[in-house]
C-alpha cells in the first residue's frame, strides 16, 4: 500500500489495540488542529479517515465540535432573534422547548438523520398533536438544520 501524501491524514494503532485516524485541519482562524476518530479495526479507521476527508472537502468545520441538537437549537434561536418578529420567535422557542428537546434534544447534531426526524414526527402525531403542528415542527427543524449546513456544522440537511 502506498503512503499517504502530506496533509492526507494518518492511521496508527494505540497500545490498547484501538486504531486511530487523524487528520490535520485548519480552523476558521487559520490554526492547525488535529481531528481524531477511533475504531476497532484498521479497515474502520481507514473508513473514518475517508469520512473526515469527505467532510473537510464538503466545507464542514471539523474543529467546531459536535454539540447536541438541543444546544445547537438554543444557539440558533439566539442568532435568529433579530430576524423574526417577537411572536414568531416565541413560537419557535415553544416548539423547541416543548416538542423537540424532550424527545431528541440530547442527540449529537451529527446523529440527527431523516429516520430520527421521521420518528419524532410520528411520535408527535401519536401523542395527538395536530397535523399542522407536526408540519410546523418540521419547517422549524428544516430551517434550523439548513442554517447548520450554512455554518459548516453539518454536511447536509437531514
Amino acid at each position: 500500500m502506498a503512503k499517504r501524501g502530506h496533509n492526507e491524514g494518518s492511521i496508527y494503532q494505540r497500545k490498547d489495540g484501538r486504531w486511530v485516524a487523524v487528520l490535520t485541519v485548519k480552523d476558521l482562524a487559520g490554526r492547525a488542529n488535529r481531528v481524531s476518530r477511533y475504531a476497532d479495526t484498521r479497515t474502520r479507521a481507514r473508513a473514518a479517515l475517508r469520512e473526515l476527508q469527505r467532510q473537510q472537502e464538503a466545507g464542514v468545520d471539523l474543529t467546531a465540535g459536535n454539540p447536541t441538537l438541543g444546544a445547537y437549537l438554543m444557539q440558533w434561536l439566539t442568532a435568529v432573534a433579530g430576524t423574526v418578529k417577537p411572536r414568531v420567535w416565541d413560537s419557535y422557542e415553544s416548539i423547541i422547548r416543548v416538542r423537540v428537546i424532550p424527545r431528541i434534544g440530547g442527540l449529537k447534531l451529527s446523529q440527527v438523520t431523516p429516520l430520527v426526524l421521521q420518528g419524532l414526527y410520528a411520535a408527535l402525531a401519536a401523542d395527538g398533536l395536530a397535523p399542522r403542528s407536526v408540519v410546523n415542527t418540521h419547517r422549524l427543524l428544516h430551517r434550523a438544520l439548513g442554517q447548520a449546513v450554512r455554518w459548516g456544522l453539518l454536511p447536509r440537511n437531514a
